[in-house]
């Protein structure tokens, strides 16, 4: 009997109290988890794969990252897999206040703000690739700070981040930002007009250029010679115009540099410049949808999923330096967009390329595949 009243005591003191301590006890709410697989097909030939055929499977992009929003903070965290080099990199680890209702500050790992086409996700581009001018010129994610306002008729970031290293190991740094007006902006109705720029202080670090031509797995033929740069100037002019299912979108980027061009002991200054324009058409009656500053996928409006036709041309200008490329490229392109997290698309593109010996010149042409999925 003695054991069973003090069972209900124990019963009845422990219950409220676990309920008054659940109650104090902070809420916090759940991080998301996102992640993105882009499986890739392609093949070429010509000036891609030294004038002869080639294939390759290649797993483009493996992500995965998450993000946690609590009051006014947000952080988030995304690393990418690379099949290839059997590495794993840190691409976004940033914190973002987010109290103001316009405004935001972020620091940490992010994606410098610079270039339409650059700001846009790879998820959300109309191309397998980004154009090989927006590539070469444009800054990538580096660690740094950046305010960003977002207003209906406008959208401006800039933000300081770290750009190199001197002899002695100290950082130097690189300040960048974009501003944009957007005077039509509503559901299937855009404008944007918009400029970027970079100021980086390299301090003498050695930079050439060494790619593919848009075709990730092909001969690495857009180049330039090794270049020890002090200070470097990167600009662009953007534009954007959405008309239901059409829309047409073009960017215009320079280079300015100063730096030594191999053994060379005389400062001398570079200018480079290119330039792509993209035109795209809904068979389904879609528009792209267009959110601060940048471009996302369209939500499909049937059960059959989203058809975009796209078609791309772009130019590149290397040679103010001896040995640099000048070349162009024509593309065009179907996207199947099947819901708002899975797409399938194709590209057909022909480039020609005048480089600094026949190796690397000539022409290309490729075909290519993608399966991509968001989660």
């Amino acid at each position: 009997m003695k054991k069973r009243v003090k069972e209900n005591c124990i019963k009845g003191k422990s219950t409220p109290a676990l309920i008054i301590l659940m109650a104090s006890a902070p809420s916090w709410s759940t991080p998301d988890i996102e992640g993105r697989v882009m499986l890739d097909y392609h093949l070429y030939e010509g000036v891609h794969n030294d004038n002869e055929p080639g294939s390759e499977w290649l797993i483009r992009r493996a992500r995965l990252g998450v993000e946690h929003s609590e009051g006014n903070w947000e952080g988030a965290l995304e690393v990418e897999f690379d099949n290839e080099e059997r590495s794993v990199e840190i691409k976004n680890a940033n914190l973002t206040y987010e109290g103001w209702e316009t405004v935001k500050v972020a620091i940490g790992k992010m994606k410098e703000p610079f270039s339409l086409e650059k700001r846009t996700s790879s998820l959300d581009i109309s191309t397998l690739e980004r154009s090989m001018v927006t590539d070469w010129f444009s800054p990538g994610r580096s660690i740094g700070a950046v305010v960003t306002e977002e207003r209906s008729g406008y959208n401006w970031s800039a933000g300081m981040f770290r750009a190199s290293e001197d002899e002695h190991g100290l950082d130097t740094y690189a300040a960048t930002g974009q501003a944009a007006l957007s005077p039509v902006n509503r559901p299937g109705a855009v404008v944007h007009l918009g400029i970027s720029a970079s100021v980086r202080d390299l301090d003498g670090d050695a930079r050439e250029a060494n790619e593919p031509m848009e075709i990730p797995p092909g001969n690495k033929i857009i180049e330039t010679p090794e270049i020890s740069l002090d200070d470097v100037a990167s600009f662009s002019l953007e534009g954007a115009l959405v008309a239901g299912p059409w829309s047409l979108q073009a960017e215009w980027l320079t280079q300015k540099s100063s730096g030594y061009l191999g053994e060379a002991v005389t400062l001398q200054d570079y200018d480079f410049s290119g330039y792509y324009v993209l035109g795209s058409y809904f068979l389904t009656g879609e528009s792209r949808v267009y959110d601060g500053g940048s471009f996302d996928r369209p939500d499909p409006l049937g059960t059959s999923g989203a058809w975009e036709l796209v078609a791309r041309y772009g130019q590149i200008d290397l040679t103010d330096v001896a040995g640099g490329t000048f070349a162009e490229s024509v593309l065009v392109g179907v996207n199947w967009y099947i819901n708002e997290n899975a797409k399938v698309a194709a590209n057909l593109s022909v480039a020609d390329v005048e480089g600094s010996n026949s190796d690397e010149s000539g022409r290309g042409e490729a075909f290519s595949l993608r399966w991509q999925y968001e989660f």
